[in-house]
């Protein structure tokens, strides 16, 4: 008679420190999940640039981005990689920053200290990855890579998750635009 209580709230026992020492875990390993998926988008991507770039001059690749839709990849002009803004907030590229709302601080620590100091290990990353609208972001190299430059003052821009990239040879390197 007295029993049944007693497993009652050793069980309610147990169910909380489950919760209280497991969900940190499980949490910790879904983060771990949606790296792993933005890892293996760069080096699919990076694949399918390669195989691009092999084709002859004019063939063309169609690559999806799949990872979650609040991801942001960012593809960048390394001759002028500064702030390109578009009138979709979202195709922006503003460094450091993925919601534009800040000041140079951000752009001169991603630009400056980052993509053109040859001691950074980022150093000539040419795309950028943020994982929310709170990321700072993380910047990849894939060899042969540019944007499609259809402006004259800036060529970067960014697609979120699930967007369907073109790739297209051309030549010396591998053209990238939102199909």
């Amino acid at each position: 008679m007295f029993g049944l209580p007693f497993a009652i709230i050793f069980t309610i026992i147990i169910i909380g420190f489950l919760f209280v020492f497991a969900f940190p875990q499980i949490s910790t390993m879904i983060g771990m999940g949606g790296e792993a998926q933005i890892n293996k988008v760069v080096k699919d991507l990076d694949s399918v640039v390669e195989e691009a770039y092999h084709l002859a001059e004019g063939s063309s690749r169609l690559f999806t981005l799949s990872m979650p839709s609040t991801a942001k990849v960012c593809f960048l002009d390394l001759n002028n990689p500064t702030t390109c803004a578009y009138a979709q907030k979202w195709k922006s590229w503003c460094p450091g920053n993925p919601t534009c709302e800040f000041g140079k601080t951000e752009e001169f620590i991603v630009v400056d200290q980052t993509l053109l100091d040859p001691t950074n290990p980022q150093y000539m990353s040419n795309i950028w990855i943020y994982r929310s609208e709170q990321d700072f972001g993380e910047g990849y190299e894939i060899p042969g890579l540019e944007p499609v430059c259809d402006r004259t003052d800036c060529c970067s821009f960014c697609v979120p998750g699930g967007t369907r990239l073109y790739l297209e040879n051309k030549g010396l390197y591998v053209e990238v635009s939102e199909a």
